[in-house]
């Protein structure tokens, strides 16, 4: 795998495990690190 194929992998597992965690425990680690999920970034 090439540069750009591992870091995307790497955005979808991140992406992945973080709606698992907002399915089943109602948290949004991405808004905790990042600041509130109704943040609207343009």
């Amino acid at each position: 795998m090439d540069t750009l194929d591992r870091t995307a992998l790497a955005i979808v597992i991140i992406g992945a495990f973080n709606w698992l965690l907002v399915g089943i425990a109602g948290f949004d680690i991405i808004a905790s690190i990042f600041g509130s999920s109704t943040m609207m970034i343009s």
